[in-house]
């Protein structure tokens, strides 16, 4: 049984590293991005955006229970359009996807450092690519992109490591349920060590954690070889 558990423990973990984080760049990037346009009052925005960031993590989760409960706000907004009411922190198939939207949420330190990435592409890029008739899409391709893509490891390596090492949102959540769904490695290693007072066990699930993060850190970062550019080094 606990072998069982501890299965399903890293492959939960593994799904948000591999499916989570990607999500969480994406929308870091897109958030930046449009954070990074020079309007009146962008900075009010600015803000308003890394606020969520503030928030102590057990704050967050539960008003996140509030949000997505039976009655809350999610299912009382789908219930004007005839849909729901979705049972969000009981599903065993969506408990995950709101725990990544819960990431996203509070993504305001990631969007920071994109926008630091983003202020960082020198403008005289975009002047030539406007000049050669690249149009705003082809322009991020080729300019934004590559300029930004050492924003792009750091953030990747940081935000796998933070779900590598996720504990407060699972265990607040729906300590880990339902059905173990959402119960991630570093939870199911604090269940060994409190619950079932295993500390030897416990001890030894934290070590594979850090060999299977330094090993995954590495190989994330040889690759980087291949696909991060920096400008005043001998990058890609």
């Amino acid at each position: 049984m606990h072998d069982s558990i501890f299965i399903k423990s890293l492959f939960n973990t593994l799904y948000f590293v591999f499916i989570g984080t990607p999500f969480v760049i994406a929308f870091q990037l897109a958030t930046a991005l449009i954070l990074n346009i020079e309007v009146k009052g962008i900075n009010i925005f600015r803000t308003l955006y890394y606020l969520p960031y503030l928030v102590p993590m057990v704050a967050s989760v539960i008003i996140w229970i509030i949000i997505f409960g039976h009655t809350g706000v999610v299912n009382q907004i789908l219930g004007l359009v005839g849909l729901g009411p979705f049972d969000w922190i009981q599903n065993v198939h969506l408990i995950k996807p709101v725990i990544i939207a819960m990431g996203m949420w509070a993504a305001g330190s990631g969007i920071l450092i994109f926008l630091a990435g983003l202020k960082g592409v020198p403008t005289h890029l975009y002047e030539v690519a406007k000049i050669d008739g690249a149009g705003p899409i082809k322009r991020f391709i080729h300019v934004t992109l590559p300029m930004i893509t050492p924003t792009i490891l750091f953030s990747v390596v940081m935000q796998s490591i933070a779900y590598f090492q996720m504990f407060t949102e699972s265990y607040i959540l729906n300590k880990g349920g339902p059905d173990y769904a959402s119960t991630t490695y570093l939870v199911n290693t604090y269940n060994t060590a409190f619950r079932d007072f295993d500390f030897g066990l416990a001890m030894a699930q934290s070590w594979i954690l850090f060999i299977i993060i330094l090993i995954i850190t590495l190989i994330v970062m040889r690759s980087s070889k291949s696909w991060v550019y920096y400008e005043a080094g001998n990058g890609r």
